[in-house]
């Protein structure tokens, strides 16, 4: 376990390169739209590590943060979305997932729970832009209370754009500004972001299910608390401020139905 006062914990990867050019790819692609009105159903598994962090005191008495990292699990994500003309809208949230974190000086539950509402607009046919709302809970899993709760406002963009012989290679980022909102600590201001980027295969079907799609790709999630301020109890020195990192990444496999 990585107990430190200052920032400079491990950054993991960061997809935001490779997710520009997927846009950038996407973003000149037509596609011709079979209708006005269609629905998207799916579930997509995450096959995540997550990386969280918990405040604590060590022994002389410094507030101090301590890193904890945990071994992948898969997180299940139902999701549906409904478009009208250029007009989308999408529902997504995460089955309650408990992670274990064991370190050498102890041992921790956490239970996640996620959730995310979009709403967008299809600039081209291979590129949409959208605004949302995330809320993400973080629960001590022996007891039931919260860690914290994170939510706010986020910015999007998501692209596609089609290869040879059913596939396609899609992108998306998001970012946003987030309140973090604690039982036993103050609430702060988190820096959001999402990178995903992956392979499509799509299938095709009837007139009632118009597809299936098959997807598999690498997503990446940062929430940043910033300004965690921790103090001397010994008054010794004064507080000093830092940041800390809630990390949640892994492969993806995904199925969605389109009617």
């Amino acid at each position: 376990m990585q107990t430190t006062d200052r920032s400079g914990r491990r950054v993991p990867p960061r997809l935001h390169t490779l997710c520009a050019l997927t846009l950038a790819l996407a973003a000149g692609a037509a596609q011709a739209q079979d209708s006005n009105f269609g629905v998207t159903f799916g579930t997509k598994v995450w096959f995540a590590e997550w990386s969280t962090w918990v405040g604590d005191v060590n022994t002389v008495q410094d507030d101090v943060i301590n890193q904890l990292s945990s071994e992948a699990k898969p997180i299940i994500i139902p999701q549906v979305s409904f478009r009208y003309r250029d007009f989308i809208g999408s529902l997504s949230f995460a089955v309650p997932k408990t992670y274990e974190f064991k370190e050498p000086s102890g041992r921790w539950e956490f239970e996640r729970r996620e959730i995310d509402a979009n709403f967008g607009y299809s600039i081209t046919p291979g590129l949409t832009a959208s605004v949302g709302f995330k809320k993400f809970d973080q629960i001590n899993a022996p007891t039931g209370t919260k860690a914290y709760q994170v939510s706010g406002p986020t910015l999007g963009v998501s692209a596609a754009s089609p290869l040879a012989g059913g596939f396609s290679v899609y992108g998306a980022l998001g970012i946003g500004v987030l309140k973090i909102k604690s039982d036993t600590n103050a609430d702060f201001k988190a820096d959001y972001s999402l990178s995903e980027v992956g392979l499509g295969y799509t299938v095709p079907f009837s007139r009632f299910i118009r597809s299936m799609n098959f997807s598999v790709g690498y997503r990446s999630q940062v929430i940043k608390a910033r300004d965690v301020v921790l103090t001397d109890r010994t008054g010794t020195f004064p507080p000093v401020k830092t940041d800390a990192r809630d990390v949640t990444q892994g492969f993806t496999l995904g199925a969605v139905f389109a009617f």
